[in-house]
């Protein structure tokens, strides 16, 4: 009779455990999350990613959509130019937002987006236009997460404006 006792408080503490270490990782899930942000983009057509209502939907532009494979609560921000980082010469930032606060989690936004949460680095800086055939790093840091991706585009891409969008004028190139 004893070593059934033994076997059956043993199997409560290994139970009791299991337990204890699911509990652990659902509160602490973002531990086991891969700390590296994956990113693709595309060049898109049509009504504005964000911003507008549906009643402006026939709005036609052309902006540059960074997608990401998870939401994230962005914390900075930042597309630059690969050849002038590694020519070593030190231009700014095409554009470079930072969080203050709290940013909204977000899975796609397009490039001048204004996003909620995130301001940029110089006050009152906007994004520069993007040149056809030159190649751009995006670089993303959220918490402890971050991503990087060179991309580059085939047309003239501008920053999307929220308060342009509505007069047609938004992502460069009205369709």
């Amino acid at each position: 009779m004893v070593p059934q006792r033994k076997s059956r408080r043993t199997l409560l503490i290994v139970l009791v455990a299991l337990v204890v270490t699911g509990l652990y990782a659902f509160v602490y899930r973002d531990v086991f999350r891969p700390n590296e942000i994956e990113i693709t983009h595309r060049v898109a057509v049509g009504p504005p990613v964000r911003g507008l209502s549906r009643t402006n939907q026939s709005i036609k532009v052309t902006q540059l959509v960074f997608g990401l494979d998870r939401k994230c609560e962005l914390t900075e921000i930042k597309i630059i130019n690969v050849a002038a980082q590694e020519s070593g010469t030190n231009t700014a930032p095409l554009w470079h937002v930072i969080s203050d606060s709290n940013s909204i989690p977000v899975k796609v936004f397009a490039y001048g987006d204004p996003i909620r949460g995130l301001r940029p680095v110089v006050k009152k800086s906007r994004p520069l236009p993007l040149e056809p055939n030159v190649t751009y790093r995006l670089v993303l840091r959220a918490g402890r997460a971050t991503g990087q991706l060179d991309f580059s585009v085939a047309e003239h891409i501008a920053p999307n404006r929220k308060h342009n969008a509505a007069r047609g004028i938004s992502g460069g190139q009205p369709q």
